[in-house]
């Protein structure tokens, strides 16, 4: 690794500000890492510090906690009319059959999903990756068309994991 002026030369150098979870998270994963991939393991560690040492993220948090309900607004900072969203919905899903043949879209089955909980949690670092099922969001979806008593808010969540899976085929 090329060290510029300032950068830890050594793993006990680069270990000496890492506290807490972080530390214990470097020390658990670092001798397990395969040397020649160590470079880039490293990178990533000091690329995710920097974010969270750099001045502008910093004056960013300072400022959104000088401003109550900022960072995580206790009201709804972005209103989306449902009557607009529904138009989207109908515009994308038409885009989506003028690609599709036989009005079927063929998308990936599993992928890395991220907690709901997990995903908005800026101070707890990076979120711990779940593997979602596209096939297993879509059963619960046509479940509910089916019965409506069976709606639930969540099912915006297995939406979205059903759009994003068609948004990646049809673009």
């Amino acid at each position: 690794m090329s060290a510029r002026p300032g950068s830890p030369r050594t793993i006990r150098e680069f270990r000496e500000p890492l506290t807490g979870p972080d530390l214990a998270r470097f020390e658990a994963e670092v001798e397990d890492v395969p040397l020649d991939e160590l470079e880039g393991y490293l990178k990533g560690w000091q690329q995710l510090l920097h974010l969270r040492t750099a001045p502008e993220t910093g004056h960013a948090l300072r400022t959104a906690f000088d401003r109550p309900g900022t960072l995580f607004p206790t009201e709804p900072s972005v209103r989306i009319p449902l009557a607009e969203l529904r138009r989207v919905l109908d515009v994308l899903v038409r885009r989506a059959e003028a690609q599709a043949s036989e009005g079927r879209i063929a998308v990936a089955d599993p992928y890395w999903s991220v907690p709901t909980a997990e995903a908005a949690d800026l101070y707890g670092g990076p979120p711990q990756l779940t593997l979602g099922m596209t096939s297993e969001a879509w059963e619960q979806l046509r479940r509910m068309a089916e019965d409506e008593s069976r709606t639930v808010g969540y099912g915006f969540v297995w939406l979205g994991d059903v759009l994003r899976a068609v948004g990646a085929e049809v673009v």
